[in-house]
């Protein structure tokens, strides 16, 4: 963990940086309070989804419905992670099972079956007559290095559930397919590792690193509304248009509350079938008619000759926040090790989970990084992939983004 100073568009708050033991970096807010009658200061950090300040922050979130597996997430609050406070003991001590999560911080005891981790975020130290309090980060991850190695059956991280499907449906140029070889970060302990190793037939080896896009702020809560409205359209079979890429991206927070989110989803379905036919080549903003508020949206669309259509839908990323700081700050943490790992063929997957930017947007966004990264000129692919609607309808969509553009596609159905 290392603090990067104060932010421009938060000058109040802290930015701290976060490294998990697989590489992967986030950064995150942090704000510092006085103790009543001045005696110390103590930390809340901000919740990237719903921006409320916490005493902590959780890397893992429940694995689904009806299990008491958990799957590793982005850094959020409790209730942005769906967890539930369990009480135990007779003083009501307050405590996460870490069968559903771990907290970001806090002591942590010796592991049992079933240890138990105080979300408490900061521990006090007398300096000078005043307390002030540090925070202590513990990624549950790290927590493997300490216990006995996992059982068979052992649920897989989101990241290595991805690159699996991946693996299903890739091929490289020569028409070849892959399998798993091995998972390097998971046996290097030394340096960063990538996440997988493939081979195919032939014995030639694809180097894999995968990456989240982070969340901007207010995500969580424009989530619903956004897919309630848009879901319908997004790549759906009877609205491509052949030979073309239709990104329709729709502002964060258009999608006003108090409104009846399906109906104003039928009406920009019946909308958009009216004038998909009409789209050309270009960039150009459309308001749709019959709503009792206002809704442009921005459609980009390109030509892809000889492809039955694709039928993008994304969010126009929050103007206070660049998205070109967010990819470059993956990009810095994701190359170095995956150009390092020696490989064939090196490929990046860039995970987008609340479909923030549309396929072209994000190409351009790499072209513009590429001057700034050497390490651009030694992979031969960057894939995104879109996985809004993986848990709810077991569906991953990727796309082959960079170089070049948009080129090739496919869906994969996680039965």
């Amino acid at each position: 963990m290392s603090n990067l100073g104060r932010t421009p568009y938060l000058p109040e708050a802290d930015s701290i940086e976060v490294k998990r033991t697989d590489g992967s970096v986030v950064h995150l807010r942090v704000f510092k309070r006085s103790l009543p009658g001045n005696v110390g200061n103590y930390l809340l950090f901000a919740c990237p989804f719903c921006c409320s300040l916490r005493r902590a922050l959780y890397g893992w979130e429940p694995g689904g419905r009806y299990t008491s597996s958990a799957l590793r997430s982005q850094w959020q609050c409790r209730t942005c992670a769906g967890l539930a406070v369990c009480i135990r003991g007779r003083r009501a001590r307050l405590s996460v099972a870490l069968r559903d999560t771990s907290a970001i911080s806090g002591p942590m005891a010796k592991p049992t079956p079933r240890p138990v981790v105080s979300p408490r975020v900061h521990f006090a130290r007398r300096r000078s007559g005043l307390w002030t309090l540090h925070p202590v980060f513990v990624d549950s991850s790290e927590m493997v290095d300490r216990m006995e190695q996992p059982r068979v059956g052992t649920p897989a991280r989101r990241d290595e559930r991805l690159i699996d499907l991946f693996l299903r449906g890739y091929k490289d140029r020569d028409g070849k397919t892959y399998h798993l070889q091995k998972r390097p970060d998971q046996v290097e302990r030394e340096r960063p590792a990538i996440d997988c190793v493939a081979v195919n037939e032939r014995g030639d080896d694809l180097a894999i690193e995968h990456t989240l896009v982070e969340p901007f702020e207010g995500q969580k809560a424009d989530d619903q509304p956004f897919l309630a409205v848009f879901g319908g359209l997004h790549h759906s079979p009877e609205l491509v248009v052949p030979n073309l890429l239709i990104d329709l991206l729709v502002p964060v927070g258009a999608i006003p509350k108090g409104l009846r989110w399906e109906q104003v989803g039928q009406r920009v379905l019946d909308w958009f079938r009216e004038i998909r036919l009409k789209i050309r080549p270009g960039e150009s903003d459309h308001k749709i008619p019959g709503l009792d508020f206002d809704l442009t949206v921005h459609i980009e669309t390109m030509e892809i000759p000889g492809s039955p259509g694709v039928l993008v839908v994304g969010r126009l990323w929050p103007k206070d926040k660049s998205f070109s700081d967010v990819l470059r700050r993956a990009l810095a943490a994701k190359l170095p090790k995956l150009v390092a790992t020696p490989a064939k063929r090196h490929t990046l997957i860039v995970e987008d989970a609340s479909m923030v930017l549309g396929l072209t947007a994000f190409a351009r966004e790499l072209d513009a990084a590429r001057p700034n990264f050497e390490e651009m000129t030694r992979i031969e692919s960057v894939w995104l992939a879109h996985t809004p609607v993986w848990d709810s309808e077991k569906v991953v969509w990727f796309f082959h983004v960079w170089p070049n553009g948009v080129r090739e596609r496919f869906k994969i159905e996680d039965a």
